[in-house]
């Protein structure tokens, strides 16, 4: 080997080890990016074919009388909470 080469090796394993940390730095980085940008196509696609719904609850079809008949129920009466029955404890 001529001195010129012999020089040349010797500087490059002078700087291996940083040469390798950059290398393996640089591969987790490539890695990462490329998984953020795959989650961030995904979440775009994924928002893009959302159905939205417009659902506007002051047009409702029911009000509240016909939603209550819808699923039975008939109202509170205050009147079991006040005192005023006749169950014959008074």
């Amino acid at each position: 080997m001529s001195q010129k080469k012999v020089d040349a090796y010797k500087k490059e394993k002078a700087g291996r080890k940083q040469t390798i940390k950059r290398q393996k730095f640089l591969r987790v980085l490539y890695i990462v990016i490329a998984v953020l940008i795959i989650t961030g196509f995904g979440f775009l696609i994924y928002q893009g074919t959302k159905p939205v719904y417009n659902v506007n609850v002051e047009d409702s079809k029911f009000d509240e009388p016909a939603l209550a008949s819808v699923i039975g129920y008939d109202g509170v009466n205050l009147g079991n909470y006040v005192g005023d029955t006749d169950d014959g404890l008074n």
